[in-house]
């Protein structure tokens, strides 16, 4: 048993176990807590703003068309080299989708059988992501600021979220 399990072992008998409980729910820590992630788009797309819930919709394979009719491309970044819970993906999906990633995973196996959705398609880095939505009329993707380049833009999101 390690340091970290006596402790909690010792915290458990000492404080109950259901008042850990609510510590531990409150306070999750993530390391990704000051990690920015910006939203781009095609820069010939004529969105400038989302709100958090269309965003959502995106992200979630509800909204499948923009208002000038072209066809939502969704890009997710899957960072093969980060951690999963530390990744832009579980940033995203916590911070807009309000889901943590594992729950946004069995999401999306879920619409894939049930033949209602399909995923976002995925690519390994931040270049790939600014390659695709640069590359497709109804792109749409995330990376952190600093990669963002003249080839997309960022759209401004409203509401809950970011």
């Amino acid at each position: 048993m390690n340091t970290h399990n006596r402790l909690i072992g010792l915290a458990l008998a000492a404080i109950g176990a259901p008042l850990l409980l609510i510590a531990l729910q409150v306070a999750p820590a993530y390391p990704d807590s000051n990690k920015k992630l910006v939203i781009v788009v095609n820069k010939n797309n004529t969105v400038d703003e989302l709100s958090a819930n269309e965003l959502r919709n995106i992200f979630l394979g509800k909204m499948s068309f923009w208002p000038n009719g072209a066809s939502v491309k969704m890009c997710d970044l899957t960072e093969p080299a980060v951690d999963d819970e530390s990744s832009s993906r579980a940033v995203l999906a916590r911070r807009f989708l309000h889901k943590e990633l594992t729950t946004l995973k069995i999401y999306w196996i879920k619409m894939i059988f049930s033949g209602k959705g399909r995923p976002p398609s995925s690519v390994g880095s931040a270049d790939e992501v600014i390659r695709f939505v640069s590359s497709h009329e109804g792109g749409i993707g995330y990376v952190e600021p600093q990669y963002v380049t003249g080839e997309v833009k960022t759209i401004k999101i409203t509401g809950s979220g970011g």
